[in-house]
């Protein structure tokens, strides 16, 4: 354990630099402690400074939030230097492992050279971000989403067992006051009832005396204590339903949180607008549903939700808006061949937040004639011009259905996944990477699984595409210079900003799609790539982990560049200006970039791509 302990710390800054034997005697020192995620740890209390091996930790100094610490950042020495700051807490945001040294040990380590200064650093960055926390609750800032399941009171759960007939269990409801009660105990929950199930089987004539079993649902959904209210919104809306489970670190249930508690927290809520989606009766209705949407979006960001929390949320509700825009325009129509709507691109990957715009396909049955495939384009075209008038704009390289390019029957699909894969050049990566993105939405599903389907089996046939489309990943580059410095535009509008996407997230989300086709993976959403990566062992565990947060820290930030410009009254985009970051901000952004660097090196090696012109 000594040795695996000291071969960490070698890797770790500014220990890295410590002579082999005073690295030894720190590690023989040394130990190793997992805090589960949702646990928190004060160190200064325990005498300890601590090293984060993997997982992730969030840190707060005074009760404010001041940085997310990925591993190779430590914690607990704030106190133990000249001009200290209050003690630090940390709360796992998941499984986390760390490396602990007694604070005797670390005093000795700080005389080294170099030590000192770095940690001296370190200090007076968190003390500049506790600064800026302190100062960061502007009027107007939404407390609700700052919530967690555990922060609103729930009533204890009712069980009944699985014999119990559907009127006893509707009566010991009614005596709780119980909207709902769930089918076995608290170790082995079966199933959920709720009133709506009670009034539908007594309408529908059922037997009550019928056990409840027969009754409920047997899918349940679970939330932590630990998780954001606006979480478990995100996770009702997209299963949609109305009930999460509680359940503590070990699956026992604790309460059952409804809809109603979460708005007892707060009168407005993501279930409301896809419930508007659902329900609008014409177009302007949604377009109204989606302003309020970017609304949500704009406060979400503000408020620090995490970018792949708002990326999905905002997905969800896209989605409902094109499904009910679908129907408005299907109920003007013909009755239309059978078809599917997919989109494509960051809206396939869930990953849109304000710069938005249109990328979508249309997959037709085998076989139409004129007259039904003319239908299917009338309905493109006005499918497509309603998503404009609700607030999505056309995407500009005419990637829709409404583009015959973009509208085909499923054979001729697949044909055409062929011809590219055949071709391999720059426009055949291009489309295929937009199609590898392929998440359905309207319509026949099983045409959008079946191409998916084959789209992973011969992109997976064909090597050589496999490589030109991880060399995809390689074509821009971070935007750091020789001395670690960050590249910025020197002129014009931009001055002073980098692109974020193109030099830090598109490396990424391109990388990530190789590697998912290289090893079959059907999810399209970048981190649940990455998690698939990681669980493959295509790259050492800790690396996985890094990238996955490099990712999420990236897309924070740009979804903080797009909020601010929106904000301003300007057009999102993806520039971040690095001088109007936090010293903290600006340092993980490097890091951050130096690791999608990193990223780009290993697919170099991984796909042999030194080997191609």
């Amino acid at each position: 354990m000594n040795q695996a302990v000291q071969d960490f710390l070698a890797t770790v800054r500014p220990f890295s630099g410590l002579p082999r034997r005073t690295l030894g005697e720190a590690a023989r020192a040394a130990g190793v402690r997992h805090l589960p995620e949702g646990e928190a740890l004060e160190p200064a209390a325990e005498g300890l400074v601590c090293v984060l091996r993997s997982g992730s930790l969030e840190l707060t100094l005074a009760g404010a939030v001041v940085d997310l610490l990925a591993p190779g950042d430590c914690l607990g020495f704030e106190t133990l230097l000249d001009d200290p700051l209050p003690a630090v807490r940390a709360v796992a945001q998941e499984d986390a492992s760390l490396v602990s040294l007694p604070a005797e040990s670390f005093r000795a380590l700080l005389a080294a050279p170099g030590v000192g200064a770095h940690f001296a650093r370190r200090r007076d960055r968190l003390r500049l971000a506790f600064e800026a926390a302190s100062r960061a609750a502007p009027a107007g800032a939404d407390p609700f989403l700052r919530l967690a399941v555990r922060d609103i009171p729930l009533a204890p759960p009712l069980f009944v067992p699985p014999g119990t007939p559907l009127s006893e269990a509707a009566r010991r409801m009614a005596e709780a006051r119980a909207p709902a009660c769930l089918v076995g105990d608290v170790d082995r929950p079966l199933g959920i009832v709720t009133e709506r199930d009670v009034l539908t089987a007594a309408a529908g004539g059922r037997d009550l005396s019928e056990p409840v079993t027969g009754f409920m649902s047997g899918s349940l959904a679970t939330v932590r204590g630990h998780e954001p209210l606006f979480e478990a919104f995100s996770r009702m809306v997209d299963r949609g339903i109305r009930r999460l489970v509680l359940v503590d670190a070990e699956g026992r249930v604790l309460g059952l949180v409804g809809e109603r508690d979460l708005l007892s927290a707060r009168g407005e809520n993501p279930l409301s607008l896809k419930r508007e989606a659902a329900s609008a009766e014409s177009v302007e209705a949604l377009g109204r549903t989606f302003a309020r949407l970017q609304r949500l979006a704009l406060r979400t960001i503000a408020e620090g939700i995490g970018a792949e929390n708002v990326g999905r949320l905002m997905g969800e509700i896209h989605d409902a808006l094109l499904v009910r825009a679908a129907a408005l325009v299907r109920e003007r129509l013909d009755v239309l061949p059978p078809l599917a709507v997919a989109v494509l691109g960051s809206e396939g990957r869930m990953e849109q937040f304000l710069a938005t715009d249109q990328d979508n396909c249309m997959i037709l049955a085998d076989g139409l004639d004129p007259d039904q495939e003319a239908r299917c384009a009338e309905f493109a075209s006005r499918l497509l011009a309603a998503l404009a008038d609700i607030g999505l704009p056309p995407c500009p390289g005419r990637v829709m259905a409404d583009n015959p390019d973009w509208r085909r029957g499923l054979t001729a699909w697949m044909n055409d996944v062929d011809e590219m894969i055949l071709a391999a050049d720059g426009p055949a990566v291009l489309r295929l990477s937009l199609l590898a993105d392929l998440r359905h939405v309207h319509g026949e599903e099983s045409h959008t699984a079946r191409l998916r389907e084959y789209l992973l089996k011969r992109v997976r046939q064909a090597p050589v595409i496999l490589k030109y489309m991880a060399r995809e990943a390689l074509r821009f580059t971070p935007p750091l210079g020789f001395l670690g410095n960050f590249v910025t535009e020197r002129s014009g509008p931009a001055k002073g900003a980098l692109d974020i996407k193109r030099g830090g997230v598109f490396p990424v989300t391109q990388g990530a799609r190789a590697l998912a086709l290289d090893l079959g993976v059907a999810a399209t959403n970048t981190q649940d790539r990455l998690r698939a990566v990681a669980a493959a062992g295509v790259f050492e565990a800790e690396f996985s982990a890094a990238l996955g947060q490099a990712f999420s820290f990236l897309q924070t930030l740009r979804a903080r560049a797009q909020a601010e410009a929106v904000s301003q009254g300007l057009p999102p985009d993806n520039l971040v200006h690095p001088g109007r970051l936090s010293s903290l901000d600006r340092d993980r952004l490097k890091d951050c970039l130096k690791l999608v660097a990193e990223f780009q090196s290993l697919l170099h090696s991984r796909y042999g791509l030194r080997l191609m012109s």
